[in-house]
């Protein structure tokens, strides 16, 4: 009985707060403080962006409230946006400042990677697909200089904003796990 119990609660707990190793593995609270001089990287390849086309800024979630999110959504969206970067960068000419650019978004490709990878068996939520959807239609309709001018125009955004929300929630979430009744 005691075994059944400890195997039920044990599901329960990896399956609504993912697997505690996971977290700890791939702590986000390496991002918590972003270095300036990585800032200054990515304001950089920003400044040497062309802002010659007329494009929408469709990855960035402050166009789009309902995308607004907290929770695994939020970290999977943030995972698409980070992994289009990422695949920008690695087909750009590769500079020293494209290099280091790619070598910190790789970097944080991989720990969201990890931190969603315990998720795949989480149903998705509607508003989550819808997110989703809109981040892949953005990509297959808009042309691939807007979306280039895009990505690169989003880099600090995604360092600073999105980081610092997906940090704060992580923290939140550990703070709980210690404040949490043990049993």
């Amino acid at each position: 009985m005691y075994l059944t119990a400890a195997v039920f609660f044990a599901l329960l707990t990896t399956l609504g707060a993912g697997h505690p190793t996971h977290r700890e593995r791939c702590p986000l609270s390496s991002y918590q403080t972003v270095l300036p001089s990585d800032i200054t990287a990515a304001r950089q390849l920003q400044n040497q962006t062309r802002v010659s086309l007329k494009c929408h800024q469709g990855l960035r979630l402050s166009s789009f409230p309902e995308c607004d999110i907290k929770g695994n959504g939020r970290l999977r969206l943030t995972l698409h946006r980070v992994s289009l970067a990422v695949r920008l960068l690695k087909n750009m000419t590769k500079s020293k400042l494209v290099l280091r650019n790619l070598e910190l978004f790789g970097a944080l490709h991989e720990t969201l990677l990890c931190n969603t990878s315990h998720s795949d068996k989480v149903p998705t939520h509607p508003v989550l697909e819808s997110c989703t959807d809109h981040l892949v239609t953005y990509t297959k309709d808009t042309s691939a200089g807007c979306i280039e001018q895009d990505i690169l125009m989003s880099l600090v955004w995604l360092l600073i904003e999105d980081m610092r929300f997906l940090v704060d929630e992580d923290q939140l979430g550990r703070e709980a796990k210690i404040s949490a009744p043990q049993l």
